[in-house]
């Protein structure tokens, strides 16, 4: 199986309960913190290696863009209703909520009105 290890899910679950630490720790300082969940996200590694060994579907993949669109909306401690310090946020929702990625058309459970998330509006 071409898939990443148990140390590295390990690793990653570890980390799942940082956000909410450090929030109570610190958020009396003013520091805020999130776990972002980037979900299915098309890498270059994927598309190279894990996709074809794995029988991944990438059109159904946000691209990178979309976390990084997020993290840069939070990191740019927004006013419009920011979520709670200490949440765990899933990228690609929170990005189609919000609508950070234009170009971007979610898939699934995050699609609006159908669409692949791996399609931009340049690649259509």
């Amino acid at each position: 199986m071409g898939s990443y290890g148990i140390g590295y899910a390990v690793g990653k679950a570890g980390l799942f309960k940082a956000a909410g630490i450090l929030a109570v720790e610190l958020g009396d300082k003013g520091i805020t913190a999130y776990n972002v969940h980037p979900g299915f996200i098309a890498t270059e590694r994927m598309a190279l290696h894990t996709a074809e060994l794995e029988g991944l579907d990438l059109s159904y993949a946000a691209p990178p863009e979309v976390c990084g669109a997020v993290a840069a909306w939070l990191a740019n401690d927004p006013t419009d209703n920011p979520p709670r310090n200490g949440t765990n946020i899933e990228s690609q929702q929170f990005c189609a909520e919000r609508n950070l990625v234009p170009s971007w058309t979610p898939a699934g459970r995050y699609a609006a009105g159908g669409g692949r998330a791996g399609k931009v509006a340049a690649d259509n």
